[in-house]
């Protein structure tokens, strides 16, 4: 069977929308290696260096990490502003 990135975009959108979102669990995660960003979809590789450090997006936050929410991949965070991050949504549920 041929492998068709078009036969398998349902079935990604539901794994994706089961995942992300403000439902999903709140785990800190780290980034796939040479990761750019995500672009909402999948993660976007070529960075030159293997892990990294981007900069926290956390309220005042100066530090440099590579992991991510698994509910926002998209955003970079560091794990004192995921603690953060974390209550928020457990107050906004």
């Amino acid at each position: 069977m041929i492998d068709n990135e078009f036969a398998r975009k349902d079935n990604i959108r539901a794994n994706l929308e089961a995942v992300v979102g403000p439902d999903a669990i709140q785990e800190l995660a780290v980034a796939p290696v040479h990761a750019k960003y995500f672009n909402g979809r999948r993660w976007i590789l070529g960075a030159k260096y293997k892990y990294r450090a981007y900069k926290c997006h956390g309220l005042n936050c100066k530090s440099r990490t590579c992991n991510y929410c698994v509910c926002t991949p998209s955003v970079w965070m560091c794990s004192a502003c995921h603690v953060k991050h974390a209550v928020e949504c457990a107050l906004a549920n």
